[in-house]
């Protein structure tokens, strides 16, 4: 084989595993992610369940129940994804986002805030129901998969 074939034979095994990364970019990138986790707040003695979706850069998905101390520790569950159109824009690996979504008379407010670090997921939230407050909240989740960013 001559020097010229060697030249070929590499280009085309570089150009094809540039191919093989971009497309598992690709698919990444389209998938939606799914983080689990744990907040600070406790219902009886197991933590508040936390979960994020996360999908083209956007935080899409927020289901997490909220503890209110100041109105005789209240649970609520708050619980926005598609059809409220819930997209947090990740900036940096970070996003914030504001909910509002009217209950009857009532207004529930979810403000939640993050920061992605490899497969991990952290921030803080505060939930509000007319005028019971969940105070600050902080929570961690993670993922099995790399997130989609």
């Amino acid at each position: 084989m001559g020097p010229g074939h060697k030249h070929i034979i590499r280009r085309s095994t570089i150009l094809g595993v540039l191919g093989a990364l971009t497309m598992c970019a690709v698919a990444l990138a389209s998938s939606t992610s799914y983080y689990n986790g744990t907040t600070n707040q406790k219902l009886g003695h197991h933590p508040v369940v936390i979960n994020l979706y996360v999908s083209h850069h956007k935080v899409t998905g927020v289901n997490v129940a909220a503890i209110f101390p100041n109105c005789q520790n209240t649970y609520q569950p708050f619980n926005f994804s598609q059809p409220h159109a819930l997209g947090f824009a990740i900036n940096r690996s970070r996003f914030t986002g504001q909910v509002v979504v009217r209950v009857e008379t009532v207004k529930k407010i979810l403000q939640i805030s993050g920061r992605f670090k490899g497969h991990q997921l952290s921030g803080t939230l505060t939930a509000s129901l007319g005028v019971c407050s969940s105070g600050k909240v902080t929570y961690k989740a993670q993922t099995a998969s790399g997130p989609s960013l």
